[in-house]
């Protein structure tokens, strides 16, 4: 499967899942405000993602070491 980008969420009221993925390596890029609703009224959330180029800057050893294993993606014309 050839990903670009991985994006996730989670209700600002909720920090232990910010927590989550922050260490996942995801990166906050915003807040969407009244995205959850939520008993009786709406939560605003926490918007992550990580492009595959960001992922491989922050994994850079990790990568040198296993690029000769990995098949590239094909590109689409």
């Amino acid at each position: 499967m050839c990903l670009n980008r991985m994006e996730a969420s989670h209700s600002v009221n909720n920090p232990v899942s910010g927590r989550v993925l922050r260490k996942a390596g995801l990166l906050l890029e915003g807040r969407d405000e009244g995205y959850y609703r939520y008993r009786n009224g709406f939560q605003d959330s926490g918007l992550y993602g990580l492009t595959k180029s960001r992922y491989l800057q922050q994994n850079e050893e990790e990568s040198t070491n296993d690029t000769k294993r990995r098949k590239e993606c094909p590109t689409h014309a």
